[in-house]
């Protein structure tokens, strides 16, 4: 799994909607990737926190989530020093 420490939650669904998925685990994937969506959204989880919920290694990983979720990106002062320095240490 992609976390270390959860609490169980029982959802029940539609089994109509439980048809459009793969596994349970790909619903269980999905749930998680929505409430951590939601909470992005309204604030109370910064792009890192994000990041390691979900599971991605990259920033990049997560940018793509983001953008294929239709959540703008939000590039700021820190992410251009950042950037910056990624690319002094690459010799570029």
């Amino acid at each position: 799994m992609w976390y270390h420490d959860y609490v169980n939650l029982t959802l029940r669904i539609p089994d109509e909607l439980a048809s459009h998925f793969a596994s349970a685990d790909e619903m269980e994937r999905r749930a998680i990737e929505a409430l951590a969506l939601d909470e992005f959204r309204l604030g109370h989880l910064t792009r890192p926190a994000l990041k390691s919920l979900l599971g991605f290694a990259t920033r990049g990983e997560l940018d793509t989530f983001l953008v294929s979720h239709g959540v703008k990106g939000r590039y700021t002062d820190s992410d251009l020093d950042h950037d910056r320095a990624d690319l002094q240490r690459l010799g570029l």
